[in-house]
């Protein structure tokens, strides 16, 4: 078990925070990259006494990067859809076209969604994808094998773009 604050630990979880708040960033909203991950840090430190290992740290950083991306688009007023507020990078280096910024709620509901049928494939769909985690992270966090969360991936992807309706565009592109 670790400390959720070990240095190495630390230094890592929290560049892959910043790599991923760039790509959830708000378009025109108050609340930048660097807030977004020191408030999810902020999320994550109030857990600070208890000891936990790697799979209950990324769920815990998975977990307030959605709360603060959800909590943010509702302060400022934002639909179910996300109403135009809201860019987002669902896959690694792009940025979603404005008239895709429902996109992040769009996979916040989808995950919401796919956690009541796998929630295996779930966590591993939220770590890679919101907070950043990399495959071989991810098997060694659930104790499976890195082709096996290379085919949990391609089938969460594959459910939420059937979900969306967009089957041969993928709201979720292959990393």
């Amino acid at each position: 078990m670790a400390s959720p604050f070990d240095t190495d630990l630390f230094a890592a979880l929290y560049q892959e925070l910043k790599t991923r708040a760039r790509r959830l960033r708000l378009a025109g909203a108050t609340l930048d990259t660097t807030a977004l991950v020191h408030e999810a840090w902020l999320k994550l430190h109030a857990g600070e006494h208890c000891s936990v290992d790697r799979a209950h740290l990324f769920r815990t950083a998975a977990l307030a990067m959605r709360q603060i991306v959800l909590d943010h688009q509702r302060s400022r007023g934002t639909g179910k859809r996300g109403e135009g507020v809201a860019t987002a990078a669902l896959h690694d280096g792009i940025e979603a076209p404005p008239d895709r910024a429902g996109d992040a709620i769009d996979l916040i509901n989808g995950l919401d969604r796919l956690r009541e049928l796998d929630v295996r494939k779930a966590a591993v769909l939220e770590w890679h994808t919101l907070v950043g985690i990399d495959l071989d992270q991810i098997a060694e966090a659930l104790a499976i094998s890195v082709p096996t969360v290379k085919r949990d991936l391609r089938a969460a992807r594959a459910l939420l773009a059937v979900w969306a309706g967009e089957a041969s565009t993928p709201v979720v592109a292959r990393s």
